[in-house]
């Protein structure tokens, strides 16, 4: 669409030995996750957005922000996003092969609007709340709030 914004961050080499880029899109009405990988100097996309199937366990958005891939992993990166009902939240997701998601982690009353990994199990997220809140994957919430 031509009201769409596409961010794309953290260019990261994925098992393959290729390089894959994460890109944010938002548009009006919704917004997702397009997966960009190298090939032999061609850029493919791997995963379109908006998808031409629906996938199992996709939530539809409303708008997205940051994306980051952890420090140890090729595969496993977080995005700050709004659901389409409303839930402020960070949606973790492995897109080696097929991208999937993994979980959400939900704890801020408005926009996330950046994150940061810390470790191979930590990051932190900022909210437009003010709020800004430490996670690790072994608590099923923040860890740490401050704001």
């Amino acid at each position: 669409c031509n009201s769409c914004r596409m961010a794309i961050w953290d260019p990261r080499r994925a098992f393959t030995g290729d390089i894959v880029l994460a890109t944010a899109v938002n548009c009006p009405e919704e917004a997702g996750l397009a997966l960009l990988r190298r090939e032999a100097d061609v850029w493919q996309v791997e995963s379109p957005w908006p998808s031409t199937r629906q996938k199992t366990g996709w939530r539809h958005l409303a708008r997205c922000s940051r994306i980051e891939f952890f420090p140890s992993s090729q595969s496993v990166l977080a995005m700050g996003q709004t659901s389409a009902l409303g839930c402020h939240e960070i949606g973790l997701y492995d897109v080696a092969f097929d991208p999937r998601p993994l979980t959400t982690c939900q704890g801020h009353f408005d926009f996330v609007a950046d994150l940061c990994s810390i470790s191979s199990q930590s990051f932190a997220s900022v909210g437009m709340d003010g709020s800004m809140l430490l996670w690790d994957f072994r608590s099923p919430g923040p860890c740490s709030k401050a704001g």
